[in-house]
């Protein structure tokens, strides 16, 4: 089911926030041209299919300065908008986008999303993954959690056929398997 964007954009701020991936920002805007008090510059890389995430991060970040005197500056290398499979074009910007999101310090991610599972693993890196919505809330209790392993969640594990029929379940025999964070269903590699 889709998501809103308020309640996914509220839930990304959340995650950020909490885990101090984002500086907060204050109510005054700092003169064009001002270099960051303190030197350092932030840059986030927004991937999604909406343009919105983008718009609305920029426009906090630009019309905004942040309480350590950081800059933070968004970018969003595509708009597709629409998801179009068919289309090569559209592939290709697709795997840039995975492989410039594996260049990354830090990582939030949807749950189920190819591009950050491919992204994180490919970097090497433990995302911050976007915990499930409880729907009769609209909101998840917890904004986000950091996975096990960088490894990316098997979401349609093989069946385990034994004679015994008892305890399908590899993750019980298996120490190097878990459950997905994002899928209860799902295995992922832990060690």
């Amino acid at each position: 089911m889709p998501v809103p964007f308020d309640v996914m954009y509220e839930q990304i701020i959340r995650c950020t926030r909490e885990h101090g991936l984002l500086p907060q920002v204050t109510n005054s805007s700092e003169p064009d041209g001002v270099r960051p008090a303190n030197g350092k510059v932030k840059a986030v890389l927004v991937v999604s299919l909406r343009p919105e995430y983008y718009d609305k991060l920029h426009s906090v970040f630009y019309t905004n300065a942040t309480a350590t005197g950081e800059v933070v500056t968004v970018f969003q290398p595509s708009h597709d908008q629409n998801q179009h499979t068919e289309a090569r074009a559209h592939n290709e910007r697709a795997l840039a986008e995975i492989f410039l999101l594996s260049y990354s310090d830090r990582l939030v991610t949807t749950g189920f999303s190819t591009f950050g599972y491919v992204a994180h693993s490919l970097a090497g890196l433990r995302p911050w993954l976007l915990s499930l919505l409880d729907r009769s809330k609209m909101r998840a209790d917890v904004a986000c959690v950091r996975p096990a392993s960088v490894e990316p969640c098997l979401h349609s594990p093989p069946p385990l056929v034994c004679r015994a029929q008892q305890d399908l379940d590899p993750v019980a025999h298996l120490p190097f398997l878990r459950h997905c964070e994002d899928l209860g269903a799902g295995i992922k590699l832990f060690d």
